[in-house]
């Protein structure tokens, strides 16, 4: 390759690095970044609704269940669907409804926000993983999964958050003792 391709070819990087690291730092994409944040917890409280207000959720789940382990394309899956929570459907059940609720009041108020990315990241593998095949979740799960990885490493996703009025305006010198994980959780430093 000669000089003026590679050169092309590291602009060309160095312009999607630049584009990407404003969408991230600029104040109109952290309104954005807050307010997809706020929808996606308002969806996972849609969702954590639907299941408390539903007389059928608990006593059904072991049969949606077999169903998925019968449809899952995921040998580990299955095994773990049949051998674990099947047997424990009850307790597998309300994990997941109150696992949603936590999420949704975590993503909404912006109060551990990371965590409760993190565990919407895992809670939507999960559901991907036992019912993606089944065609109607598939790129829901896709969706809101990648937006919880991405909320958890969005320093815009914690602009008007629980955790940054916390660090910022209610225990400023505790979060400048403990400015690592100021930054770990708002993936900035303290603006004080």
């Amino acid at each position: 390759m000669d000089s003026k391709s590679e050169l092309k070819k590291v602009s060309r990087v160095g312009g999607v690095l630049a584009l990407l690291r404003r969408v991230w730092e600029t104040k109109r994409d952290q309104l954005t970044w807050t307010a997809l944040r706020v929808t996606v917890g308002l969806l996972w409280l849609n969702s954590f609704w639907g299941k408390f207000t539903n007389p059928a959720y608990v006593s059904g789940f072991a049969a949606t269940n077999r169903g998925f382990a019968a449809k899952t394309s995921f040998g580990f899956y299955r095994d773990f669907l049949n051998s674990v929570v099947i047997p424990n459907a009850d307790f597998w059940a309300n994990l997941t409804m109150y696992g949603e609720l936590l999420v949704g009041v975590a993503l909404v108020l912006g109060l551990l926000t990371n965590v409760g990315a993190v565990a919407g990241f895992f809670l939507n593998l999960n559901f991907w993983m036992a019912a993606g095949q089944t065609g109607s979740t598939f790129s829901v799960n896709i969706v809101m999964g990648t937006a919880g990885l991405l909320f958890a490493l969005s320093p815009g996703a914690k602009w008007l958050s629980v955790d940054r009025l916390v660090a910022e305006r209610l225990f400023p010198k505790v979060a400048q003792r403990h400015a690592k994980l100021v930054k770990a959780f708002l993936q900035r430093p303290l603006a004080l």
